[in-house]
């Protein structure tokens, strides 16, 4: 009995190796992107990278792709590039990255006017980066990202000791917190014996 116990155990091994093979695959090629885009976010201040899609996402290819919607001066059509996932170590070789970069708006016109020129961009895919400031709700939607949760309330809480040292002062504490924007504020004011 404990034999076979002992053959099960070494299969689920070599699955969980399998997987983390895979998972490991998929968080280096997503780790190499990503130093990629932060390289594009403050390397290009002309064109502001507002959305960045790892798209037709097979982390065991050599080579990856990569959409890249910009803000500021328009783009008509599409810029390719292609250029070594490892480019920030000097090899030359693969893996490979297609960055395909366009303009915000004609990515939308293109959405809009005929949704199969922009349906494999949202095929297989995952968001890496997007600048919220940047991205209309349109793409927000297109590519299914959540900002934040529909009916949230911004708020901010203050601890008993600084509404203590504020004196009670509420209006002192609104204009310590002002920067947040608050729709609702809560203040400790004292500790409940019953809570």
């Amino acid at each position: 009995m404990s034999c076979s116990h002992a053959v099960h155990f070494a299969e689920m091994a070599n699955l969980a190796q399998f997987d983390l093979g895979t998972r490991g695959r998929e968080a280096r090629v997503r780790a190499l992107l990503e130093d990629l885009i932060e390289a594009h976010i403050g390397g290009r201040p002309q064109f502001p990278l507002g959305l960045a899609v790892w798209i037709g996402k097979s982390p065991s290819a050599e080579d990856q792709n990569l959409l890249e919607l910009v803000a500021g001066p328009p783009i008509q059509g599409i810029e390719r590039d292609r250029i070594p996932l490892l480019w920030k170590t000097g090899i030359a070789g693969p893996p490979y990255v297609t960055i395909n970069t366009m303009s915000i708006d004609h990515f939308l016109k293109l959405s809009t006017s005929d949704p199969t020129q922009t349906a494999p961009y949202r095929d297989n895919c995952e968001v890496l980066y997007f600048d919220k400031k940047l991205v209309r709700p349109l793409l927000l939607e297109m590519f299914r990202m959540v900002t934040e949760p529909s009916g949230l309330l911004k708020g901010w809480y203050v601890p008993a000791q600084e509404y203590a040292e504020s004196k009670r002062n509420v209006r002192t504490l609104l204009s310590r917190h002002s920067h947040a924007r608050p729709e609702v504020g809560l203040v400790k004011t004292g500790e409940s014996e019953n809570l």
